[in-house]
């Protein structure tokens, strides 16, 4: 669906404030992870037995993502879940620029 077209009848129709589900999601899923007892279940579940692996790539002035659309990046057998900037968890799908400082979070299997 067209999220900005969606918003936009919402907030005609008398809305005055419209959540993301994206964004969300994504607040709570950076939230849990940063809780270490959520982390060993997520550990000893999902990413035991070398299923689905998660890495961060540090970006800096010599980073090949430097400056391109997160939402644009396509990697084989993997995904960008997402970015952390100032502290803060962006979803992998929202369009961004990514800039030095910024931490990809990628999973693949």
């Amino acid at each position: 669906s067209d999220n900005h077209g969606d918003n936009r009848k919402l907030t005609l129709a008398g809305a005055d404030e419209v959540l993301d589900y994206n964004r969300l999601t994504s607040y709570r899923i950076f939230n849990l992870i940063q809780q270490p007892n959520t982390t060993t279940v997520l550990d000893n579940t999902i990413f035991k037995n070398g299923g689905v692996q998660m890495f961060e790539n540090y970006i800096d002035e010599h980073s090949k993502y430097l400056g391109l659309n997160m939402a644009d990046i396509d990697l084989d057998n993997s995904i960008i879940l997402g970015l952390i900037r100032d502290g803060e968890f962006i979803f992998g799908c929202e369009n961004h620029t990514i800039s030095i400082g910024d931490i990809l979070i990628i999973a693949y299997e």
